[in-house]
């Protein structure tokens, strides 16, 4: 989803991505206030050759500026890994940002989760969560 969001329907997009994300990520996301900054955490897993590459990032639904931390811990055949990344960005609305991007071993069998919390004014505004096994 990319766009502004303008007048009445602000609560309603924001409401149908909140819902999207939770949906997805099987993970409960925090309500937010339109009148401060709202985001949408992000996680991209994609496979490689060697293994996984996973990227952690937010879209903005309002402009402003953003904190994120992720979060992935593997552990299984291919070995165990443990890292956090943590940035800043400053996203326009509808603009998309990546935190991090982290390639790692995997093989069927192994588990990793990742954590992604995505702040702004050192409040929490959205978070993601998910767990291959």
């Amino acid at each position: 989803m990319t766009g502004v969001l303008i007048g009445r329907n602000a609560a309603f997009v924001l409401s149908s991505a909140l819902l999207a994300v939770s949906f997805f990520t099987a993970a409960p996301v925090a309500a937010v206030s339109l009148e401060t900054a709202a985001a949408v955490a992000t996680i991209t897993v994609g496979r490689t050759d060697a293994g996984l590459s996973v990227t952690g990032g937010a879209l903005a639904l309002l402009a402003g500026d953003y904190e994120a931390t992720m979060s992935i811990d593997k552990q299984g055949k291919s070995g165990t890994m443990k890292t956090k990344q943590a940035g800043k960005m400053s996203l326009a609305a509808g603009e998309s940002g990546n935190i991090a991007k982290v390639g790692l071993s995997y093989e069927p069998g192994d588990k990793v989760d990742i954590h992604l919390d995505v702040s702004a004014g050192g409040k929490a505004v959205s978070q993601a969560h998910t767990t291959i096994e």
